[in-house]
Parts: C-alpha cells; sequence; structure tokens
C-alpha cells in the first residue's frame, strides 16, 4: 500500500506542475506548489485528529472508506485536463489534493494501528 501511494503521489506530483505550466501561463510557481502542498497540509492536520476518532468508527470501516476516496480523486485528476478557465483548475486541483491528503492520513493511519494491534511486540 505504502509503494502504492507514493507513486501515486510521485506521479501526481510531477505531473502536474508542467502541465499546468502548459495549459496555464497565468499560474506562477508559487501558486502550482501551494495547488500541489494541498495533499501535505492536509495530511498534516487531519492524521491526529482522525487517529482520535479511529477507534469510534473502525479500523476497516475508515481503511476502505480511504481506499475509496482515493479512488474517486484519481479519476477527477484524470478529468482535470478539460477545465478551460485557470481558477477552476487551480481550485479544482487544490480542494483534490486536500481530499486526497485526507483520505491518505486516514488511510496510513488506520494501516498503522492495525499492524500496532496485530503485532503487540
Amino acid at each position: 500500500m505504502l509503494a502504492t501511494v507514493v507513486s501515486l503521489y510521485m506521479v501526481i506530483t510531477s505531473l502536474v506542475p508542467p502541465h499546468a505550466h502548459k495549459k496555464f501561463k497565468k499560474l506562477t510557481a508559487f501558486e502550482v506548489s501551494l495547488m500541489v502542498s494541498g495533499w501535505q497540509i492536509s495530511f498534516a492536520i487531519c492524521s491526529p485528529i482522525i487517529g482520535n476518532y479511529l477507534g469510534s468508527f473502525g479500523r476497516k470501516n475508515a481503511l476502505i472508506l480511504a481506499v475509496a476516496v482515493e479512488c474517486a480523486v484519481s479519476i477527477c485528476f484524470c478529468l482535470f485536463y478539460q477545465v478551460d478557465d485557470v481558477r477552476w483548475y487551480w481550485w479544482l486541483n487544490f480542494v483534490t489534493r486536500m481530499v486526497e491528503g485526507a483520505a491518505e492520513a486516514t488511510a496510513m493511519t488506520a494501516v498503522s494501528a492495525i499492524i500496532a494491534i496485530e503485532f503487540k511486540d
């Protein structure tokens, strides 16, 4: 799972900036880097919150929900090339990266909790 997450993160992170600069000349490097960093921002904020409520929601349920959300987000990324307005493109990418970060925080927290429960030593 970690390898899939890292490869998906690296693919999106490496493909979005060149595509954004090629299609939208108005976007600055700061705007593109902020758009890409939505994942890290969301992960850092959501991970402790999710860890706090993971016991009441269920680790397996959280993991299944996180994988489903990540699949939906990946499909959304595939459709963003059709957006022609620069502001819509930026906001859709930023919000989607934030949702992806929250889903990944959920998955990583749930997997860590499952490993800690199953392997107590």
